[in-house]
This record gives C-alpha cells, sequence and structure tokens, in this order.
C-alpha cells in the first residue's frame, strides 16, 4: 500500500510538473542590490520570497554573488556556483521562519537576464544539509542600496 502511495504521488507531483503549473512554493519574488563580499568588494545580494507582498519576518532565501558579479546589463545567462565549502565562495541561506536559518551546502545560481538599476530574472538550484532541495525560477526588482565597502 505504501508503494502504491508513494508511486502514486510522483506520478502526479510529475505530471503537475509536466503541465508547466507554477510552484506556489518556490521563491519567485523580491529584490537585488549591491552589497558587501566577506573582503569588502563588491557583491550582489539577492532576497528571494514566496509572495510580492511578504513581510519581514516571511521565509527567504538570501543569495549573495561574490565572484564574477555582472555590472551593467547581462543579456546572455550566467551561471554562479554555490558551495559552503569554498572558501569565500558564492552562498545562500533559507529562512524557513525568523531565527531559523540554514545555508545550502551546494547549488547554483544562473542570471538570465540582468540590469542594473531595474532588476534580474533566472533560477537556483539549492541543496540543504537536511536534504532538502529549493529550485525554482525569480524575477526580481532592483532596490537602491548605498553600500559601504572596504
Amino acid at each position: 500500500m505504501l508503494t502504491f502511495f508513494l508511486a502514486a504521488a510522483l506520478l502526479f507531483g510529475g505530471v503537475s510538473t509536466l503541465s508547466g503549473k507554477a510552484d506556489s512554493t518556490a521563491y519567485r519574488f523580491g529584490t537585488v542590490h549591491r552589497s558587501c563580499a566577506p573582503w569588502d568588494g563588491t557583491a550582489l545580494a539577492f532576497d528571494l520570497r514566496r509572495n510580492a507582498k511578504a513581510e519581514d519576518n516571511s521565509p527567504r532565501i538570501s543569495i549573495s554573488i561574490y565572484k564574477d558579479i555582472p555590472h551593467g546589463q547581462v543579456a546572455a545567462p550566467l551561471t554562479f556556483p554555490i558551495d559552503i565549502h569554498e572558501n569565500m565562495g558564492n552562498a545562500a541561506t533559507r529562512c524557513a521562519k525568523p531565527g531559523g536559518c540554514w545555508p545550502a551546502s551546494k547549488g547554483t545560481v544562473t542570471l538570465s537576464n540582468f540590469e542594473e538599476g531595474k532588476g534580474a530574472s533566472g533560477s537556483y538550484e539549492l541543496y540543504f544539509q537536511d536534504g532538502t532541495v529549493e529550485r525554482g525560477k525569480f524575477n526580481v526588482r532592483w532596490q537602491e542600496f548605498r553600500e559601504m565597502c572596504g
């Protein structure tokens, strides 16, 4: 019986994915802005939420791109690796509830489109130490932020 239930769950889960329905649990909305890398260089910071009108304490994924960050406008896709074991590498964190944040152990973030001052779109696939995976597409707006690096 359990085998039948699992097979049905996989089948129907696959059908909804193949049908193109949006994943309501994906972190699709949010902002991107300039930030500072751990060594005080420039960085890009993404704050992804599940809905466009999220409150400050709502679940989120924070992504920081420290290496090879784009400037100006990007027309071709750029993929950034996330690896918790890479010293001073790009990073991602999932905060499912206030005070409950966990770093992604590995993954990727791909920028399909980026325009400084306007926003970005792309996708992410993040693996966490508890075995969960967060993946989805995002479309975020630019947020002015005066970074004071260095």
